[in-house]
């Protein structure tokens, strides 16, 4: 049964499993526990294999856990560990590096209270306010963050923030009132304000947390009214009041915090403490005002550099002291500045690759048939609009550049070649120096694809050296593509059709149609030839008829003949067909040599009819699965590049031109089938082969029974 070709797919290449190229950023990755072991593993040059107990935190995803399990040094094929049991206790001793899971139940400790402490119960509500400066916010202590707190005293023209969180470790939600204010003598900035009422409702053992900023223009000592929760105008819970002490200048210095070693540090302290310290948990736009001097930010940026950082508003300075390295580095981060120049720029500054920057991608498209095998009109058009869009971007893109390199001169003849542009597509291939080409595979597939396009023997046996050399690829896709690649060439020698691949739709139809029962008709001279298969016998009919201009007026051969038909054959002859041979011959009749003819044969439900005119050409149609084959006449070789001509005769009775193209290396061509959905009005074909040499020849075919 023929099967409709699949609507054309857009193709990209995964790189990362099933991930499209927008999704394959750093952040694909995370940092964590297992990627420090194996970063500290390569910093002290440890020689063991590497293995880390933390690989269950590289789990966030398919790419993640494939690279952690590449890196681990675990044995493909493991040796059986040797277990001993003696009691409850079992004893493992490996015989390769493994990582074993190991779960138990361990009793803690009970801590110690003081014998005056009261057993802690639930009281109802609970409340508590803080205060931290909003430029310092955090304390980190074994690399867990905590709130670092302000217990002593106020700096003036100092933002502060005061924190209050309200608790219910009850199971009854609870609809509460809250007043807070800030304190006497302070001024509230971020939208904040001096008193207000606030709304919250607190659902069972929740907490909320809420958070206002204030700052001192004075110093001196000044009150805060605590936080006052009620609910239904009944006062529930309060803080503890307290007076703050407000300075010009702190008794005490936190001389390891970022906010005073950013603002108040010598230029060595400084670059000290971004050598020693956490970059990723520091603001380090704070020091932008230190670059404004040559050496301070040479030796930041030296620093940063070395450390694996980059802060676009240190490196924005290079332009301020027109340092053409760093200029470089800051303009290589400015994507969309660069995505605005054009999708290619090859300067002393910056070089960009739109593939590498995930502004574009190679695609590629499949199946796809065209229509017409030569342009029409005054302008190519590419029907497809995805296909056509790519193009244009790829065109876009090379414009950019001065000349384009051999991986784009490849990129360019596979979209030629998919848009039927032959020629075109193999000049482009001749320019190509096969030793600078990436992709060698590829490059071995599309030479070999291309020189079946040659029609010359060295060319073949070319394709077929190339197709040998991957024939045992590992690769199911690829060993696939170039087994296919030596079935066409096989078969193009007169060996039988084979399935490279069962899930190909192309190699399964041309395989069941060299199985389906054909008949085939063609007249030359004198002579009648039928050329059939899997059929024993076919009735002969002869009418005589005017084919002038016939097929220029009427397309459909099959028209006229028809209009015979329904009345008595001039001749009509049962013919035996040899059960050995597909083809048998005999002579027309006497009185129909050299006049117009229709020839007519019939046989198991197929009907073929010929205008009897000379030609030299042996074309079997085989209608269940929309494809024609063009052979000589004598000696039966596959004739290539043969044009062959489709019109349709839609189901209104409209007729149109179809598509049209060339025969392949096999002489095969696939007249039915077209990346749109035009086979579904099709009630009829009539296909014009013509060729340089030997002929024309008009047929008619259905189309395939789906």
């Amino acid at each position: 049964m023929y099967r409709v070709v699949d609507k054309t797919k857009e193709w990209a290449e995964n790189n990362y499993y099933r991930r499209t190229i927008a999704d394959q950023g750093a952040e694909l990755i995370p940092v964590n526990a297992f990627w420090r072991d194996y970063a500290e593993h390569l910093a002290i040059g440890d020689e063991r294999p590497f293995l880390s107990g933390q690989l269950v935190r590289a789990t966030h995803n398919f790419a993640e856990m494939m690279c952690a399990l590449a890196l681990l040094d675990l044995p493909f094929e493991p040796a059986a560990p040797a277990t001993e049991l003696d009691g409850a206790r079992m004893t493992l001793r490996a015989s390769t590096p493994l990582i074993s899971f190991h779960e138990q139940i361990a009793r803690l400790g009970q801590p110690s209270q003081p014998a005056d402490q009261p057993e802690p119960r639930q009281l109802g509500l609970l409340v508590s306010q803080n205060y931290f400066r909003a430029d310092d916010r955090y304390r980190y202590e074994d690399n867990e963050r905590h709130d670092k707190y302000v217990d002593g005293e106020f700096l003036v023209h100092t933002v502060y923030q005061c924190q209050v969180v309200l608790t219910n470790p009850g199971s009854a939600p609870h609809k509460l009132e809250l007043l807070v204010q800030i304190p006497r003598g302070a001024v509230p900035v971020s939208n904040g304000f001096a008193t207000q009422d606030l709304h919250v409702h607190l659902p069972a053992y929740g907490t909320q947390s809420i958070e206002y900023a204030f700052y001192f223009p004075a110093a001196g000592s000044y009150a805060h009214f605590p936080v006052h929760v009620a609910k239904h105008g009944e006062l529930a819970v309060f803080a503890a009041p307290s007076t703050l002490e407000v300075v010009d200048r702190l008794s005490t210095v936190d001389t390891l915090s970022w906010s005073h070693v950013s603002q108040h540090a010598d230029t060595p302290t400084l670059l000290a403490y971004l050598n020693e310290h956490n970059l990723g948990r520091l603001d380090l736009g704070r020091i932008a005002w230190r670059m404004r001097e040559r050496g301070v930010f040479e030796a930041v940026l030296a620093t940063l550099t070395r450390r694996h950082v980059y802060a676009q508003p240190l490196w924005s300075y290079a332009i301020h002291h027109a340092d053409v390295g760093a200029i470089g580095v800051f303009l290589r981060h400015q994507d969309a500045f660069l995505r605005g120049c054009g999708l290619a720029i090859d300067s002393p500054l910056v070089r960009t690759d739109p593939i590498a920057r995930r502004w574009t991608q190679h695609l590629e498209y499949a199946p796809l048939i065209n229509a017409r095998a030569h342009q029409l009109g005054a302008q190519r058009k590419i029907l497809n609009t995805a296909l056509a869009a790519q193009y244009q971007t790829f065109l876009q893109a090379l414009s950019y550049q001065p000349r384009p390199d051999d991986d784009q001169l490849l990129v360019a003849a596979y979209y030629t070649l998919l848009q039927d542009r032959v020629g075109q597509g193999l000049a482009l291939l001749d320019r190509i120096d096969p030793e600078r080409v990436t992709g060698q595979l590829q490059w071995d597939y599309v030479v070999a694809y291309a020189a079946l396009h040659r029609d010359n023997l060295e060319g073949l046996a070319h394709a077929r050296a190339l197709a040998e050399r991957h024939r045992d690829h590992p690769v199911d896709r690829w060993r696939k593509r170039f087994a296919s690649l030596l079935a066409v060439l096989d078969e193009a020698q007169g060996s039988a059709a084979q399935v490279i691949d069962a899930d190909s739709r192309e190699q399964e139809q041309a395989r069941l149609a060299a199985s389906e029962a054909s008949l085939d008709l063609r007249v030359e001279a004198s002579t009648i030839t039928l050329s059939y298969q899997n059929l024993q016998s076919c009735t002969l009919s002869c009418y005589r008829m005017d084919i002038e201009l016939l097929f220029s007026r009427q397309p459909f051969m099959k028209d006229q003949s028809q209009r015979f038909s329904i009345v008595q054959p001039n001749y009509s002859e049962q013919i035996t067909l040899p059960p050995d041979r597909t083809e048998h011959r005999f002579e027309l009749p006497a009185e129909f040599r050299g006049a117009n003819t229709i020839i007519e044969v019939l046989g198991a439900g197929l009907r073929r009819s010929q205008a009897n005119y000379a030609h030299e050409l042996q074309v079997r149609v085989i209608e269940q699965f929309g494809q024609l084959r063009v052979h000589e006449r004598a000696g039966g070789k596959p004739i290539a590049r043969a044009y062959v001509k489709v019109y349709a005769r839609k189901h209104g009775g409209a007729v149109e031109f179809y598509k049209d193209g060339y025969t392949d290396l096999r002489g095969a061509f696939d007249y039915a089938s077209l990346s749109t959905d035009e086979l579904d009005r099709v009630e009829q074909f009539a296909v014009l082969v013509q060729t340089e040499q030997r002929g024309a020849l008009i047929r008619e075919a259905a189309p395939p029974q789906r």
